[in-house]
């Protein structure tokens, strides 16, 4: 089919109306200038505002040449942790988020054109070892989050705690423990928990390595995972294993125990008297031992009580100095930053 050709434009020739000439589209054509002209007026207003010497008259300073922001950067690095602290909350892979954030790297630029924080912080795949960068926008106004650039995830909240340094996380309302010397550090894991078991190879390691300046207790709390086999097994029976990981994590042999358990673990049931049995292959000492299963159950219901106190959701997770939150990867990290003089 052949294209149709443009018609040629028609000249429309009007009568001069009762306004001298403008009809209706010349006079829409004035009003329109005329709202231009006021809305540039009202731009002009909203820029800020100079004196009679040119300088800027902002609020809280200028820096070069344009008004300063509200926050300083000292303030956006507390909020951008505190965003990040509150990723150990989200379901999924992004709960470890935090401690894999190096915050001492981060950087921040002020956007004053939307008067906006673009923050990011570098990050490390503690798998691969691949170098990423998390990222935020943040209104400068009240430091709220604009949007992240981590995937399509964000945080239903913002909690109070924050990344101080990579693999640490500052807690809230917490204060450092009374005992100072040694260094106080909680191990809070849930025995049928997937990773709490091989977290305590971290666990012998980092004590050999800080030795006496160090003290690390393990604190059993009975989570989803234990009660989710308590119910197709006694429930005595089931919290054993707990029992035997707690009593004998004093005795000297206990690395020689965790070698055993793990060699069998599959996060299935384990029998008490096959316990027993891990124990006497390991070398503990059996009267020790079974006094302190004995009598272990009050103990074990405070620890339940220290992790509500240090709203520990998900386990293995590590307290160091009653202040600093990690796991066990980066526990050796928190003791770092805890003390220097460690390391």
């Amino acid at each position: 089919m052949a294209k149709k050709l443009k018609e040629e434009p028609k000249i429309v020739v009007r009568p001069i109306g009762r306004l001298g000439g403008l009809d209706g589209i010349h006079v829409a054509l004035i009003l329109l200038v005329a709202i231009l002209a006021a809305l540039l007026l009202v731009v002009s207003n909203s820029q800020p505002i100079t004196n009679s010497t040119g300088s800027l008259n902002c609020t809280f300073g200028s820096v070069n040449g344009t008004c300063a922001p509200m926050h300083n950067l000292s303030s956006v690095k507390m909020r951008v942790g505190q965003i990040l602290a509150s990723y150990a909350f989200v379901n999924g892979s992004l709960s470890v988020l935090p401690y894999f954030s190096s915050m001492q790297n981060l950087s921040a630029e002020y956007i004053p054109q939307s008067k906006e924080w673009f923050a990011s912080v570098p990050a490390t795949n503690p798998l691969t070892g691949e170098r990423f960068y998390t990222s935020f926008l943040l209104y400068d106004s009240n430091l709220t989050l604009v949007r992240p650039y981590i995937q399509t995830v964000s945080t239903s909240k913002v909690v109070s705690n924050y990344v101080v340094s990579a693999g640490v996380v500052q807690l809230s309302g917490k204060v450092a423990c009374l005992q100072q010397k040694p260094l106080q550090q909680y191990w809070f894991i849930d025995p049928y928990a997937p990773g709490s078991i091989a977290s305590l190879n971290n666990l012998t390691s980092i004590q050999q390595r800080f030795g006496g300046g160090l003290n690390a207790t393990i604190k059993i709390v009975s989570g989803s995972a234990t009660l989710a086999i308590a119910q197709k097994q006694n429930v005595n029976n089931t919290q054993a294993l707990g029992k035997y990981i707690f009593c004998a994590a004093p005795q000297s042999n206990f690395t020689r125990f965790v070698a055993n358990l793990q060699s069998f673990f599959s996060n299935t049931y384990i029998a008490p008297s096959f316990l027993a049995q891990l124990a006497n292959q390991s070398r503990l000492n059996l009267t020790s031992l079974n006094s302190c299963i004995a009598t272990s159950t009050p103990t074990l219901n405070a620890q339940v009580i220290l992790a509500q106190y240090y709203n520990i959701t998900a386990t293995p997770s590590v307290v160091t100095d009653c202040t600093y939150q990690s796991i066990p990867q980066t526990a050796s990290k928190a003791v770092c930053y805890a003390n220097s003089t460690l390391c």
